[in-house]
């Protein structure tokens, strides 16, 4: 009786997994580059590119402030509230465009 709870337990995971494949595939990402790196450099670029084509999905390296300069003398505290005002920027970019792009469907 253990056993068939175990293959039950398995087979809703394997299905969770597969459904959660294709979703996650499709969820922008961003890059937060390390100390006294900017997102104009080209490995920072490069790395955020690679990710997008890997992933499939569209990947945005977000800049706080002065880049190098700021991810020294910036509070970490500080740099936290600045990812968070992007990314909710970011978000309600995203969720305009995939409306913008379901109307037009729409209207096709």
């Amino acid at each position: 009786m253990g056993h068939r709870g175990f293959s039950s337990s398995m087979l809703v995971f394997l299905i969770l997994i597969l459904i959660g494949v294709p979703i996650s595939s499709s969820v922008p990402f961003i890059v937060l580059h390390g100390i006294g790196d900017q997102c104009s450099h080209r490995g920072v670029k490069r790395f955020t590119k690679e990710l997008s084509e890997w992933s499939k999905s569209e990947g945005y390296c977000l800049e706080i402030g002065n880049g190098s300069w700021d991810s020294w003398f910036m509070t970490l505290e500080d740099q936290a509230d600045v990812v968070c005002s992007k990314v909710m920027e970011l978000c309600q970019l995203i969720v305009l465009l995939w409306l913008i792009s379901r109307i037009i469907r729409f209207v096709r």
